[in-house]
């Protein structure tokens, strides 16, 4: 709660873009998210308001908001996750934001450039000493030679840029520098949409054992209060052959175009708590990562296990990760096995960036 002992007042800032007089938002701007907004606010006593933000709307949004502080108590839920350059706000607005001397949530404008470029987060990576997979750069033309003898394979194909698995299909898994090559081209075609085919494109060692991900929230500048959600483990359906045990785009959004499909009932993948001292290996390798990419507010660390040499490795780091109480997300599945309500980490998220302010 706040020192004055008033309950703030939350503006749930909810990205949108504008398609010629038509809002749209395909993430937030449903049912479900609406009504668990809601019923998660009301649980904790909390006023809010649903605010939609486009790029033409920002100083407006921001004016209501500093009159909002003026008045109260205020706290911006801020869930604009957006590239600017795409039409939906993103980094334009958390400096706004921050400009304007409102609270918060979520990365500052240091963390969320440094997370969306998964370059700059394998380079600091190497410059703080945290595991992760070996990787190259690609150049945007011309023929590949020795990438696969330098990385060893299989190696997997990312654009530089993207979220939702975007760009990842099954064909992302290469063995040769001719697949690596067709592959990179591949995502230069407009028929991969002008995201990629403006993206860096680079390759790193494809990793074939467990997959972990961990919820970690607080700043940077305060590592010894930084805190996590426990650990957990993503298992694949045993149904999926295990070559296949990647996230790609359409299994990220349920489509099995390519992909061989699980049994008939079965999810792709399921959440199981990690425990042991493996749990805190985990918590610890994840923190390093979070700080050495400037983590700020809260994100989700995905890490997996090399089946070469053992050892767990860091693929990235994502600021404003996707929240839910429900199977939609990481953070929803953790949540449900801990036994912890989604009001909770909420209210969590809420207090530490009143408490920064």
């Amino acid at each position: 709660m706040n020192a004055g002992g008033t309950n703030p007042m939350v503006w749930a800032l909810i990205p949108h873009s504008l398609e010629g007089d038509r809002l749209t938002a395909a993430t937030y701007d449903n049912e479900r998210t609406k009504s668990e907004l809601a019923a998660t606010f009301a649980s904790l006593g909390l006023p809010w308001v649903w605010q939609p933000v486009v790029l033409g709307s920002m100083a407006d949004v921001i004016e209501q908001l500093t009159a909002s502080v003026a008045r109260r108590p205020t706290v911006a839920f801020n869930f604009c996750d957006g590239l600017d350059r795409d039409g939906a706000p993103g980094l334009s607005f958390v400096r706004e934001l921050a400009k304007a001397g409102v609270p918060f949530t979520g990365s500052d404008a240091r963390f969320y450039e440094t997370s969306t470029y998964k370059l700059r987060m394998k380079q600091l990576f190497a410059a703080h000493g945290v595991e992760t997979a070996p990787w190259e750069g690609l150049p945007r033309t011309g023929p590949l030679s020795g990438v696969c003898a330098r990385l060893g394979v299989p190696l997997i194909v990312k654009p530089d840029v993207s979220c939702a698995s975007c760009g990842i299909t099954l064909r992302s898994k290469v063995c040769s520098d001719a697949e690596l090559e067709a592959r990179r081209d591949e995502l230069r075609t407009r028929d991969m949409g002008n995201l990629l085919l403006e993206s860096d494109i680079f390759a790193e060692r494809y990793l074939a054992g467990e997959e972990y991900t961990v919820f970690v929230g607080g700043f940077r500048d305060d590592p010894e209060r930084l805190w996590t959600l426990p650990p957990a483990q993503r298992c694949f359906a045993p149904s999926v052959p295990e070559a296949e045990r990647f996230l790609t785009y359409d299994r990220y959004w349920g489509y099995y175009r390519e992909e061989s499909a699980p049994d008939a009932g079965e999810p792709f993948y399921r959440y199981v708590l990690v425990e042991g001292d493996l749990r805190e290996e985990l918590v610890e390798l994840a923190k390093r990562a979070y700080c050495a990419t400037d983590g700020y507010g809260y994100a989700r660390v995905d890490i997996r296990r090399d089946t070469v040499n053992g050892r767990l490795s860091v693929l990235e780091v994502n600021a404003n990760c996707g929240l839910s109480g429900d199977h939609e997300t990481s953070t929803g599945w953790i949540l449900q096995l801990m036994g912890w309500h989604f009001p909770g980490l909420l209210r969590r998220i809420i207090d530490q960036t009143l408490q920064r302010a």
